[in-house]
């Protein structure tokens, strides 16, 4: 009896290793995808009005749109599992840069059935920081 407890204790341990590090593999594949497209919104710079205003201005919505091709193209790629979704949510950061939240979801994460997970979300800025006279 002691033995079979033990095998069931020890397989749930098992099962939740692989689990966790299957949870922070995804977590780290966001979190790089979240870099990214907070990158890519950062270069949507809207060159007549930057010249207007004398500032650099980010457009947000042609920003919005390279980060979820980005987002699109990534998923298909099959980096996320088949049944994953990403949402994309960009805002401005700073006086001249931008802050991209993703938000995955899809599949339990978790096989135990106490433990469950199917969400998640990561976030990354990017700031153009203008340089100094010399």
């Amino acid at each position: 009896m002691v033995f079979l407890a033990l095998v069931l204790v020890f397989s749930a341990a098992l099962v939740f290793s692989s689990d966790i590090s299957e949870y922070v593999r995804l977590q780290k594949r966001l979190k790089v995808l979240a870099e990214d497209c907070a990158e890519a919104a950062a270069l949507c710079v809207d060159k007549k009005a930057s010249e207007a205003s004398g500032a650099l201005v980010i457009d947000l919505a042609r920003g919005r749109a390279a980060a979820e091709e980005l987002c699109r193209k990534t998923v298909s790629s099959g980096a996320f599992g088949k049944d994953a979704r990403i949402s994309v949510k960009i805002s401005p950061y700073g006086s001249c840069g931008v802050r991209a939240e993703l938000v995955f979801s899809g599949r339990d994460l978790f096989r135990l059935a106490f433990l469950r997970l199917d969400s998640f979300s990561r976030s990354a800025a990017y700031e153009w920081i203008p340089q100094q006279a010399r």
